[in-house]
């Protein structure tokens, strides 16, 4: 009994090696182990959503240099590559159409029904994504600002680029304040306690639901002075037509007219729009 061993903590260490090990340590073994090592890490087995790109690399493919890494990992990629045409082709033919018919029957406009039901849409499989490795080592906040940064920029660039469209000044300034505004309250949060609690999280969602009602108000006030602008020209034009009263009309449907860009859904082809 004296000489019995007893388990210290480098013992159990070992014992959870497999279940907090990282999948990409993998890297550091030689090709002819990295089977094993893939096969009993945990997160390699349970860390991939769809497709076991590092089973396939060290069991299935069995890579045993670093050329027939490179030339499996290109054919990895030409795959996501295809699998990306296929998306957008689903999104062209199918997501498009129903969202444009879904925004039509909730009288939305072309910008109310992107903040919402396209948003929605978008964020929904990266949200997913982030809930799933909320208990790894990865750098959810880092990846969430990036992404955020891609879409807005260079997504959002290469659109601009491609297909020149109207943009409403203030829509557009409302919506990158309230962006900078999130970002900013985030990282007050983390920065000054190094963690966020249950209010701050309560806090950040409220600041999200506030500005979908400050979109859906803009949109029903908006709606409402079309309305008043339209009455008013129609009785303008049952008046007797002299210069102050064309002048007036003129100015009333000019105002109508500006204030319609913004109340409109366009199709896709960008030649005709639909009015609400």
């Amino acid at each position: 009994m004296a000489n019995m061993y007893k388990p210290n903590a480098l013992d159990r260490e070992f014992d959870e090696f497999w279940t907090k090990v990282n999948c990409f340590a993998v890297m550091d073994f030689p090709y002819d182990q990295r089977c094993e090592f893939v096969r009993n890490a945990n997160n390699c087995v349970y860390g991939t959503n769809f497709v076991p790109y590092m089973h396939l690399l060290a069991c299935d493919f069995k890579c045993r240099n670093v050329f027939e890494e490179y030339i499996f990992v290109t054919l990895f990629l030409i795959l996501c590559f295809e699998l990306l045409l296929f998306l957008s082709h689903v999104v062209r033919l199918y997501y498009t159409p129903a969202l444009k018919a879904v925004s039509r029957m909730l009288h939305m406009n072309e910008h109310l029904a992107g903040v919402t039901i396209m948003a929605l849409g978008n964020t929904l499989p990266d949200m997913i994504a982030n809930m799933c490795a909320i208990y790894d080592d990865a750098p959810i906040f880092g990846n969430c600002l990036s992404s955020a940064l891609f879409v807005t920029m260079f997504t959002g660039g290469l659109v601009c680029y491609l297909s020149p469209f109207r943009m409403s000044p203030y829509d557009t300034v409302r919506d990158l304040l309230f962006f900078i505004f999130g970002v900013l309250l985030l990282e007050y949060a983390i920065i000054t306690e190094e963690s966020i609690s249950i209010t701050e999280c309560i806090l950040m969602m409220t600041v999200y639901v506030i500005y979908l009602i400050v979109n859906v108000i803009d949109v029903y006030i908006i709606n409402r002075n079309l309305k008043s602008l339209r009455r008013e020209i129609d009785a303008l034009y049952e008046l007797p037509q002299s210069d102050d009263v064309k002048q007036k009309r003129e100015a009333l449907e000019s105002t109508y007219k500006l204030l319609s860009q913004d109340d409109r859904l366009f199709d896709k082809s960008r030649r005709r729009t639909c009015h609400n």
